[in-house]
């Protein structure tokens, strides 16, 4: 069996190759949340099933948790970084620097909390409890996003919101199956 540290690796590169766009400066913070939430999509589901801590103590469980997100975060937010950095304008690359780092750690414990919330209070199953949780947040981050003006259009809105959980439902569903056929 992996390690978390491979294992979170795996989950950055696996996002990473998927992600295929690269974010303009325009679009950058859109581009971002779908990161987010692409992360938490092929990331929850994996931890959860993989993780031998269902019958060990919170404390333990949180520690594990948080050395898993650290894991992942700290192989993401390098790429994350670089394309960033590609989206600038020729004459600010380089001259312009943000660690993307505290943000995407920050959003992905956001959203592992609202989806271990959904699991232990509301008894839901691990695949509805990660779904529950990218509509939750992705809706919070949207009507935030509205409430400055950021989307042009309801259609706007509507389409990000589609395409990004859709997004999140096939990466997800790709683990998924991974998983189930390294067990057989």
């Amino acid at each position: 069996m992996k390690t978390f540290s491979e294992i979170g690796t795996m989950v950055s590169e696996f996002v990473e190759s998927r992600v295929l766009d690269k974010p303009s400066e325009d679009n950058f913070d859109l581009w971002l949340e779908k990161i987010y939430a692409a992360l938490f999509s092929s990331s929850f589901e994996l931890f959860l099933r993989l993780s031998y801590t269902y019958t060990a103590s919170e404390t333990e469980f949180n520690k594990e948790l948080e050395n898993f997100l650290n894991l992942i975060v700290e192989h993401s937010s390098k790429w994350v970084e670089t394309r960033w950095e590609e989206s600038q304008e020729p004459t600010y690359r380089g001259k312009i620097k943000i660690e993307f780092r505290d943000f995407i750690l920050e959003t992905l414990s956001i959203y592992f909390s609202v989806g271990i919330n959904a699991i232990t209070e509301k008894n839901f199953k691990i695949e509805i409890a990660r779904s529950h949780s990218c509509f939750v947040v992705l809706s919070e981050r949207i009507l935030d996003f509205t409430k400055n003006g950021r989307f042009a259009t309801k259609e706007s809105v509507k389409s990000f919101f589609e395409d990004t959980m859709l997004t999140c439902d096939n990466l997800s569903k790709e683990i998924r199956e991974r998983m189930r056929s390294r067990r057989k």
